[in-house]
C-alpha cells in the first residue's frame, strides 16, 4: 500500500483513502502513542488527533517524504506537547492499561530508558532501525542496541527465561500480535465529531523535551514559569526576540504595527484560510545543479538517487543512494541539499564526488559566506561554525514548506499556501526584523537574480520584484505553462507561450522585463509530447526535464544541451 499516494488523495478529500490510511497505520500509531503517554485513553485521543492533523495538513505534504514518518512525527509532537499540559499530564498519570498483555506491559513500561518507545516504533509502527532512531533522536547503532536489550529485558520480566526461554524472534512475533489486539477502533473519533484531549495541542513544534513535561495537575502557566527558570539557570537556550512588521501595502515600504514576542509564543505566519493549493503531482521536478563540466541530478530512472553526468565524456555515474532535493548554490566546490528519503541535509563535495550528512532535519539549504541557512519544521536555523542555531520560530510549522534564499545577508522565504514573501534582517542583540511583503500573492517557488526575485502567481503570470526598492516590475508578457523557471545571471528562463509564439523555452533580461519588452524564444517545444517540468541554466549548459506528472505510467526524461549542441538524453524513465 503506497501511503504517500493515499495522503495525496486525502488532500483531495477522498474519504475512502483516509480510511485506508487509518487501517494501514492505526496499530502503529496507537502503539507509539501508548509508549509515549503511558495511558490507553490518552493514547487513543492522541492517535485520533494525529489523523485529524493528517487530514488538515495533507495539502502541504511533500511527496518526497515518508508518509509513515510524517504521520508519526505529528503524533510524537502531539504526545510530547500534550504532556506539557497539566490536565493531559494528570490524565496520563492514571496509567490505565487494561487489556494489555503482561509481555506488552513489561515491554513498553518496565524496560529501561527509552526501550519501550523504541520497541513501539520498531515493532508496533514497523519502522526501520534508521527511521526509529531518527524519530526518537537516537544514534542508529545505539537505537539498535537498545532495541535488542529491550526485547530481552521484556522477555525476562515476563518470565521467559531458564527452561521457558524463547528466541528473540518469537518474542517479537508475540509483541506484534499483542500490539494488534490492544489497538481499539477509534476511526470515528479520528474523523471528527467531539473534541479530543489534544484538539488544541500544537503538532508542529516541540515546546519542550519529554523530561520537561507538566507535573500532574500543574497549570500551563506554572509549568512555563518552571521551565523558564530552569532554562535561564542552565543557560541551555537563549530566547530570541523577533520584531515583526506587517506590511500595510503590497511591495510598498513596510509600515504598521510592530510586535515584540518571544520565539515560542506567537507565529509570524497565519494558517491560510481557503487558499487554493496547486494539485500535487508526481516527480515533476528533477533537482539539478552544475559544477564545472559535471551535472549533478536526481535520477528517477534509479529511484531518484544522486548521479553525476560528465559533459566531457558524456557518461553518467552514481554517487550516492541519497535522493537530492533543493540543491543550494555552490560555495567553492561545496553545495548542500536535502535527502528527500531521510529529510536530512547533506553536503556534496564536487571535487571528490562525496556526500556527507549533517544530521540536521530540514530543507532548502542556502549558503551565504561560511554559514548555511536551513528551513526546518520549526522555522529557520543557521549552521555556523559547526553549530546549529534557531533564528526564527514559526509555531504553525508552515515555514517548513517555504522556498528560501539569502540575498545580501537577508533571509527571504515564502510559505505557501500562506500568502506573501518574508524577509529577515539580523539586528543587534540577537533580534531579527521580519517583514511581510506581497500579501496579495501566494508564492510557492521563487528565483533570485542579484537583488531581484522572480515568481509566478499560480495562474500563469510571471513577475519580478526589486528586493531593495520593493518595486514590482511590470508583468512579463508571456504565460508560463509549468513551474519550469530559472535564472542565470540577469537572465530569466521559463517554459511558456507568448500571444503569437509557440510553446517553448523563453528568456528575458531583468532590464528588458523592467521596460516591458517581449521575451525571446530560445527553444521551440511545440512538438514536444510532454510538458517541460523543470529547467536549469548555467552558462553554456541547459538542462531540460520533462514529466507527465503521473504516478502510474510515469514519464520522466532529463536532457542536456551543451554550448548549442543537440540535446542529449541523460536518463529516461517510462515506468
Amino acid at each position: 500500500m503506497d501511503l504517500e499516494y493515499l495522503v495525496l488523495s486525502i488532500a483531495k478529500g477522498v474519504e475512502e483513502d483516509f480510511n485506508k490510511f487509518y487501517n494501514e497505520t492505526k496499530n502503529g500509531a496507537f502503539a507509539f502513542a501508548l509508549a509515549l503517554t503511558g495511558d490507553r485513553q490518552v493514547a487513543r485521543d492522541a492517535a485520533a488527533e494525529s489523523y485529524r492533523r493528517v487530514s488538515s495538513e495533507a495539502k502541504v505534504f511533500d511527496t518526497g517524504m515518508s508518509a509513515k514518518m510524517w504521520h508519526l512525527e505529528i503524533l510524537r509532537n502531539l504526545c510530547m506537547n500534550g504532556l506539557a499540559d497539566g490536565e493531559i499530564a494528570k490524565q496520563a498519570a492514571q496509567k490505565r492499561r487494561e487489556n494489555l498483555s503482561i509481555l506488552l506491559t513489561n515491554g513498553l513500561f518496565e524496560t529501561a530508558e527509552d526501550r519501550g518507545k523504541i520497541i513501539a516504533a520498531r515493532l508496533g509502527a514497523g519502522l526501520s532501525r534508521r527511521d526509529a532512531a531518527k524519530l526518537l533522536w537516537y544514534n542508529t547503532a545505539s537505537c539498535s542496541g537498545e532495541y535488542t536489550r529491550g526485547i530481552r529485558e521484556a522477555a525476562d520480566l515476563s518470565g521467559y527465561k531458564g527452561e521457558d526461554l524463547k528466541p528473540a524472534s518469537e518474542i517479537e512475533t508475540m509483541l506484534r500480535e499483542d500490539f494488534e489486539s490492544a489497538t481499539p477502533d477509534f476511526l470515528e473519533l479520528a474523523k471528527g465529531g467531539r473534541e479530543t484531549m489534544f484538539s488544541n495541542i500544537n503538532s508542529a513544534v516541540l515546546l519542550a523535551g519529554e523530561s520537561e513535561g507538566a507535573l500532574p495537575g500543574e497549570s500551563r502557566e506554572d509549568r512555563q514559569k518552571r521551565i523558564a527558570e530552569k532554562t535561564l539557570a542552565s543557560k541551555r537556550r537563549k530566547v530570541i526576540t523577533i520584531v515583526i512588521i506587517l506590511a500595510a501595502v503590497a511591495v510598498a515600504a513596510a509600515v504598521g504595527l510592530t510586535i515584540f514576542f518571544s520565539g515560542m509564543q506567537r507565529s509570524l505566519i497565519e494558517e491560510p484560510d481557503a487558499t487554493p493549493v496547486p494539485e500535487p503531482q508526481y516527480r515533476t521536478v528533477a533537482d539539478v545543479t552544475v559544477y564545472g563540466d559535471n551535472i549533478y541530478y536526481s535520477n528517477y530512472a534509479d529511484d531518484g538517487c544522486l548521479y553525476v553526468y560528465d559533459l566531457k565524456t558524456g557518461k553518467s555515474s552514481k554517487i550516492s543512494d541519497a535522493k537530492p532535493r533543493d540543491f543550494s548554490k555552490f560555495s567553492g566546490s561545496i553545495c548542500y541539499f536535502r535527502d528527500s528519503s531521510k529529510g536530512e541535509i547533506a553536503k556534496l563535495d564536487a571535487k571528490t564526488n562525496t556526500v556527507e550528512y549533517t544530521g540536521i532535519t530540514g530543507a532548502i539549504p542556502c549558503i551565504y559566506g561560511d554559514d548555511v541557512y536551513i528551513s526546518t519544521r520549526n522555522g529557520v536555523s543557521v549552521l555556523s561554525g559547526g553549530e546549529v542555531k534557531e533564528i526564527f520560530n514559526d509555531s504553525t510549522g508552515t515555514a517548513f514548506r517555504c522556498d528560501m534564499a539569502v540575498i545580501n545577508g537577508v533571509v527571504v522565504f515564502s510559505s505557501a499556501p500562506s500568502a506573501g514573501l518574508y524577509r529577515m534582517t539580523p539586528t543587534a542583540l540577537d533580534e531579527y526584523y521580519v517583514e511581510q511583503s506581497l500579501p496579495d500573492y501566494v508564492i510557492n517557488d521563487f528565483y533570485v537574480s542579484g537583488t531581484y526575485i522572480v515568481f509566478d502567481d499560480g495562474t500563469g503570470n510571471l513577475f519580478v520584484i526589486d528586493v531593495e526598492s520593493g518595486k514590482l516590475l511590470p508583468r512579463i508578457g508571456a504565460k508560463i505553462l509549468s513551474g519550469a523557471i530559472t535564472t542565470d545571471g540577469d537572465v530569466i528562463y521559463f517554459y511558456g507561450k507568448t500571444s503569437d509564439g509557440p510553446k517553448g523555452v523563453y528568456s528575458i533580461t531583468i532590464e528588458n522585463a523592467a521596460e516591458s519588452k517581449e521575451p525571446s524564444l530560445v527553444l521551440s517545444l511545440e512538438d514536444q509530447k510532454y510538458d517541460l517540468s523543470d529547467i536549469y541554466v548555467s552558462g553554456d549548459v541547459t538542462v531540460l526535464y520533462y514529466s507527465n506528472g503521473e504516478k502510474t505510467g510515469a514519464y520522466n526524461e532529463l536532457q542536456v544541451i551543451n554550448r548549442g549542441e543537440s540535446p542529449v538524453t541523460v536518463f529516461k524513465n517510462t515506468n
